[in-house]
């Protein structure tokens, strides 16, 4: 029992090793769709805690602020993290 572990110890640590310099979604396969500077014809779905209004763009949860539910606005891209991304209302 004991040499497995010393044995899933070692793969996570050369998996690890291998996967330096990658950000988190990269290590977990995600390839971004949005990228920054692209503009969206959107639908803000709710509000979030901080009072911006979220959309889903592809597999993206998009921040958008100064925005009401249900608004319909056009969006850029300015920034993308992992699955989510922020936008400005243009």
């Amino acid at each position: 029992m004991q040499k497995s572990t010393v044995h899933r110890y070692e793969r996570d640590r050369y998996a690890n090793e291998k996967q330096k310099g990658q950000s988190g979604s990269q290590k977990r396969g995600h390839v971004h769709t949005l990228q920054t500077g692209q503009e969206y014809d959107v639908t803000i779905e709710i509000l979030g805690h901080n009072g911006d209004g979220l959309c889903h763009v592809d597999d993206y949860t998009v921040f958008v602020p100064n925005t009401e539910k249900g608004e319909k606005v056009r969006i850029r891209i300015k920034k993308v993290k992992d699955t989510i991304a922020f936008a400005d209302r243009l």
